[in-house]
């Protein structure tokens, strides 16, 4: 959900990415940088949402991001049938494109555009603790190495916790294993006094 973007509340695909030599942050294709191959339109409305406390009528999506092997572009993929969304040239994130990723995250952030957008909610805007069906989560997390085909279920030791107002927005500590969903986190929260936008 992106207010001052798209001018309402709906959920929407959208990215966003940056340059460690520059912070600023783009997205979609409002600066130059991630070509579409125009098979699925980034800021696309979602179809299909979750419903708070309704086990069946919880949708998952799913993301798919590698390195192709030979132009060292990185892709993003997207759904079921995996629709290529576009990629990132390889020119334009070097340090990718020669050494791979050293970290990778999942979960949620926040960027308040205005101060004046004050009940900003990630995910269904419930902690982490109240689970399935009431808190947003991720799912299926794996990595590939080395544009190898092989998926790695990452393990706990190899996961840490980045929460920066645990008082309004949270993550699990632990990562959770199921068959249905793989490994797991469930992440969200909203404002409070504690940390107002």
């Amino acid at each position: 959900v992106n207010p001052a973007l798209f001018k309402d509340t709906s959920p929407r695909m959208f990215i966003f990415w940056s340059n460690n030599d520059d912070p600023v942050r783009c997205i979609n294709t409002l600066c130059p940088g991630f070509v579409t191959t125009g098979k699925l339109p980034l800021g696309a409305q979602m179809s299909l949402i979750s419903q708070y406390n309704d086990p069946n009528k919880q949708y998952v999506e799913r993301f798919h991001l590698f390195r192709d092997a030979n132009t060292k572009n990185w892709w993003l993929k997207v759904g079921g049938i995996d629709i290529l969304v576009g990629y990132w040239p390889s020119e334009l994130v070097p340090k990718l494109t020669s050494d791979g990723a050293k970290e990778i995250f999942w979960g949620g952030q926040m960027y308040p555009a205005k101060k004046r957008l004050r009940n900003l909610e990630m995910g269904s805007g419930h902690f982490p603790e109240e689970g399935y069906a009431k808190a947003a989560y991720v799912s299926k997390i794996m990595y590939a190495l080395h544009d190898g085909p092989e998926l790695i279920k990452p393990s706990s030791d190899q996961i840490d916790e980045s929460v920066d107002k645990p008082q309004c927005y949270d993550v699990d500590s632990d990562v959770r294993y199921s068959e249905e969903r793989g490994y797991y986190i469930f992440y969200g929260g909203k404002p409070s006094n504690f940390c107002p936008y």
